[in-house]
């Protein structure tokens, strides 16, 4: 198993007293062995913490996955972190480093269905 990649997002989970910012990080299986396993990810560093693993089935080797891993980031919102992403089987464990940028939380985003503005038309 190997990490092929660590990327940070503008997206969040959790509360608004506690966002939690999404890190895509995607594992490969090397070893037909490793296919089907469950990966636990995680992201840690020293303003960095991830309360709850996220578990990902490991497709056959070479097939990169991807998992979205919920992070608590103590950095100020445009920063970048330097972070170790973490993925564990039973069997074998593997670190990367990566630095991720600190996004801000807050921001909503309302999709508003069937809505269509035609300038040419109004005008």
């Amino acid at each position: 198993m190997r990490i092929t990649g660590v990327e940070s997002t503008d997206l969040f989970t959790g509360s608004a007293g506690r966002a939690l910012q999404v890190v895509r990080v995607a594992v490969a299986a090397t070893e037909a062995a490793e296919e089907g396993a469950t990966a636990l990810l995680r992201v840690a560093g020293a303003a960095a913490a991830t309360p709850r693993p996220f578990a990902l089935a490991l497709g056959k080797p070479g097939e990169s996955r991807t998992g979205e891993v919920s992070v608590a980031l103590t950095g100020a919102p445009g920063v970048s972190v330097p972070v170790t992403a973490i993925a564990e089987t039973a069997a074998a464990r593997v670190e990367q480093a990566a630095r991720i940028t600190a996004a801000e939380p807050g921001w909503t985003m309302w999709m508003v269905s069937h809505f269509h503005y035609d300038p040419v038309w109004w005008n």
